[in-house]
């Protein structure tokens, strides 16, 4: 099981390395099963995606039993960069995905 973080904004290539590190992170968390790990992995994805300009973000978690996504979803809810926490429709991820939409 991987998780992918995705800006889907113009701005945030400006720090596709860092973005690049923290999916790796991420990767590695989930594959572990520790759900805390991702969480501080997407925490970091959003702080940076925050900071270069995005204004929409993806994290594709897989759907699997459902307890990522609850506890990704549930943090972002209360996180201060995030306005808006989505599903997207089925043909860009569904269940397994989690659209984050970033305060200006």
């Amino acid at each position: 099981m991987g998780m992918l973080l995705q800006g889907l904004a113009q701005g945030f290539s400006q720090d596709a390395h860092a973005a690049a590190v923290d999916y790796a992170d991420a990767r590695e968390a989930c594959q572990e099963g520790a759900v805390d790990e991702a969480t501080q992995a997407v925490e970091k994805f959003v702080d940076r995606a925050f900071l270069a300009g995005a204004i929409r973000l993806r994290v594709v978690h897989g759907s699997g039993m459902g307890i990522l996504r609850k506890a990704l979803r549930t943090y972002l809810k209360s996180h201060p960069h995030v306005a808006n926490v989505s599903e997207p429709p089925q043909n860009e991820g569904g269940g397994g995905a989690t659209v984050v939409e970033l305060r200006s």
